[in-house]
């Protein structure tokens, strides 16, 4: 979803100020207390959907949480020997490690949602206003899409080490890692900060086409909704409104969402592979970079292996 649907930036402080010269002491305090009241509102908004986005993102990835780690498992495997059936491999993960077995890696998941979000979301206004012009009505889709680009890549850049450590828990079993705290330290005394950057280059390279994908049909499909079903949905005398419901919304984003997933996962597949190379990992060190675990993965297993 685009993030200038949740909110738009507060008021041109300049514009307050001159305003406020021209209209005297009593009104530039009237005028200043309002600007001053709607920024705290607008903050209060923000924050509110940061909070509701962070608790519903947490309970979607602890739900989907078993079917992440069996992805993980799929994606590191450099021979397809585990890939039987997914539900034959589910229940080999119970049998293996009890019920917390499924859970491995989202506590590391989970941390990340936030400051993830909040990356996203702030950032994005921040390249928004710096790619626009003067007026803020007239912000085009390229600079929205720019914006939502740049913001994604610095989020990813941000939480690669939570990254790292989610997909290395994920990858494992307890006997290697007890935790986010034990694989932290490992990483940390073994392999030092680089361990945390495993596989920087596709998470942030991957997140570009994947992001824009992702901006570039949402954005469409919402035109079309506007343009064509609204119309045709609405009543003969009803007036038709900008805004649109939120189930629409809510196909609209998972349309765009699984578009993007398809373009990223050859990305994740790359970056899942080189994360958990190292010391202690369990996975030996068979790539070089980005570009080896492509040549390798193609020669072993063909191309498909790479949307496996």
């Amino acid at each position: 979803m685009l993030l200038s649907d949740v909110a738009e930036p507060g008021g041109d402080p300049t514009h307050a100020h001159a305003h406020a010269h021209g209209h005297g002491h009593g009104k530039a305090d009237g005028a200043g207390e309002e600007a001053e009241v709607a920024v705290k509102e607008k903050k209060s908004v923000s924050m509110g959907h940061l909070v509701a986005g962070g608790l519903s993102g947490a309970l979607s990835r602890t739900l989907t949480a078993p079917l992440d780690r069996l992805k993980i498992l799929y994606e590191v495997q450099a021979d397809h020997s585990m890939k039987r059936s997914m539900w034959r491999d589910l229940k080999a993960i119970g049998e293996r490690e009890g019920m917390r077995g499924y859970f491995r890696g989202n506590g590391a998941n989970v941390l990340k949602i936030v400051p993830k979000m909040a990356l996203k979301f702030y950032g994005f206004e921040f390249f928004k206003n710096a790619f626009m012009a003067d007026d803020a009505s007239q912000v085009t889709f390229t600079q929205r899409l720019l914006a939502g680009m740049s913001s994604a890549a610095v989020s990813q850049f941000t939480i690669q080490p939570l990254d790292c450590v989610k997909v290395r828990i994920a990858a494992s079993d307890a006997a290697r890692y007890k935790g986010i705290i034990d694989c932290v330290t490992k990483m940390w005394r073994y392999e030092g900060l680089r361990a945390f950057y495993n596989g920087v280059v596709p998470s942030v390279t991957g997140i570009i086409p994947s992001m824009g994908v992702d901006l570039a049909i949402y954005d469409s499909l919402k035109s079309v909704y506007r343009n064509h079903l609204a119309p045709r949905l609405a009543e003969p005398d009803e007036e038709i409104s900008d805004a649109i419901p939120a189930p629409a919304l809510l196909v609209i984003g998972m349309i765009s969402t699984s578009a993007a997933y398809a373009v990223g996962q050859p990305f994740g597949l790359i970056r899942a592979r080189l994360m958990v190379q190292g010391v202690n990992t369990g996975y030996e060190s068979r790539y070089s970079g980005a570009i080896d675990v492509i040549r390798q993965t193609v020669k072993r297993t063909a191309s498909a292996a790479l949307v496996s």
